[in-house]
């Protein structure tokens, strides 16, 4: 189960920050956008590293920067004046990030035949929604207008709001896209603000996923 399957990233980071610690290395994180915004990531697994690059990214953008990676690595092959480490990457024949890894179907890779979308919505799906409720800052009730099933709209906007608290701790981004802050607390109570019928859409949490982390964080501002 999701036990057993959660061991083996926070297993391969710990080898991976004994590498980082002997070599002077920085650890990178691999979450994206969709998967962060979600929770579809493993606390002191995939999260662990000192910088989330591809934090601010959806999941769908990734896939085209592999493959624009890709052409640009290639058009520098031979370029004069590349620094050596540059001229290594770009010397083999069809890119730096191999074609299977941008081909394949998304996987966690934690059980045999695993697929990210035996969970999830689909990215083109899952990033659109993410993108009106998160961007343009739009109620459960008005994503479902532009054509997006209910039940997968009110899944999505559900998770995002209950894995505020693994979000929390993701390390520092390169730079935050404007609204994507919606996604932390302050801003999520603003959304609240702006669509108050959508608390009563949702599923009532509970006491201590609300009151209790607005507190702490009135405390701390004292």
């Amino acid at each position: 189960n999701e036990t057993e399957e959660n061991m083996q990233p926070r297993l391969r980071v710990m080898t991976l920050m004994a590498l980082s610690n002997k070599f002077g290395h920085l650890l990178l994180t691999t979450g994206n956008k969709s998967e962060l915004a979600v929770g579809y990531c493993t606390m002191y697994g995939d999260m662990a590293g000192g910088l989330a690059v591809i934090s601010d990214v959806p999941k769908t953008m990734v896939y085209e920067l592999a493959r624009w990676i890709n052409s640009d690595y290639s058009s520098r092959r031979g370029r004069k004046g590349d620094p050596p480490s540059v001229a290594a990457a770009t010397s083999g024949a069809a890119g730096i990030i191999p074609r299977s890894t941008i081909e394949k179907a998304p996987s966690a890779e934690l059980k045999p035949n695993q697929k990210d979308q035996d969970t999830l919505p689909s990215y083109e799906i899952l990033d659109e929604i993410l993108r009106l409720y998160v961007e343009e800052n739009l109620s459960a009730r008005d994503i479902v207008t532009h054509g997006f099933d209910e039940k997968t709209v009110r899944w999505v906007q559900r998770r995002v709001d209950l894995n505020e608290y693994k979000r929390e701790q993701v390390r520092r981004r390169p730079s935050d896209a404007d609204r994507t802050k919606i996604c932390r607390f302050e801003l999520r109570v603003l959304h609240r603000a702006l669509h108050p019928c959508q608390r009563l859409e949702t599923v009532p949490q509970p006491f201590y996923l609300i009151e209790v982390p607005l507190f702490l964080r009135l405390y701390r501002r004292r």
